[in-house]
This record gives structure tokens, C-alpha cells and sequence, in this order.
């Protein structure tokens, strides 16, 4: 059986999840892969699929939230229990996080969000 995600990895995941989201909430194309790519040598010995399962994690950590997520990573639930509080803690020590918030809540198309009512945007 894998080990759980350390919490340095999730850290590093974490980063690079909020990185993608805040382009794709400002309209900035990337790549997921090569993302992935980037991130991969630092993280100890994770496949991509593992890779992409967390990403997956995080934005169903963000969807109970109530906050934006990741269009292409769709929520997978089954994630450890740690990463919902890193996600918490993340979010809470990203000021630049409430732009990326306000910028999805007021792009055309998005459905209201959760985030969107409680920052009145």
C-alpha cells in the first residue's frame, strides 16, 4: 500500500495547485502536465496518476468548502483526512487567495459559489 502524502509534499501539491488555479481563473493557459513534470522530482517517488488523484483530492477539499476548484481536476472524496486541514491552512495564509476567489466569482459562466456570497463579490 502507498504511504500517505507527507505534510512537506502536500505543501509542494498544494503550491502547485493554487498556482494553476489562480491562472486558470485569470485566463492564462498552462499545462497541466507540465506541471506535473515540474513538481514530480520533488515529491518522493509519486506516479502521475498518484500526482493527479491529489490534485483531484484538493479540489474536492475546495468544493466542500465552497470555493473554486480546478475545472479539469474533477473532486475525487477519498482523500486523507490531513489535507483537508492543509487546504484550510493554506487558504487562510494566501492573501492574493480572495482576488483569485473574486476573479472566478465574477467570470461569466461560473456557477455562485459558496465564496462568492460570503466575500459579496
Amino acid at each position: 500500500m502507498p504511504e500517505d502524502w507527507s505534510p512537506q509534499e502536500i505543501e509542494l501539491i498544494l503550491a502547485d495547485y493554487f498556482r494553476m488555479l489562480e491562472l486558470e481563473v485569470r485566463g492564462v493557459a498552462y499545462v497541466k502536465k507540465s506541471s506535473r513534470e515540474r513538481l514530480k522530482p520533488r515529491l518522493r517517488g509519486r506516479s502521475d496518476g498518484s500526482i493527479e488523484f491529489k490534485h483531484q483530492n484538493i479540489s474536492a477539499v475546495l468544493m466542500k468548502f465552497g470555493l473554486p476548484y480546478i475545472l479539469g481536476y474533477k473532486p475525487r472524496f477519498n482523500y486523507q483526512h490531513l489535507l483537508e486541514d492543509a487546504v484550510a491552512d493554506y487558504v487562510l495564509r494566501q492573501p492574493a487567495f480572495d482576488s483569485v476567489c473574486s476573479g472566478f466569482c465574477r467570470k461569466p459562466g461560473n456557477p455562485p459559489i459558496t465564496i462568492c456570497k460570503v466575500l459579496e463579490f
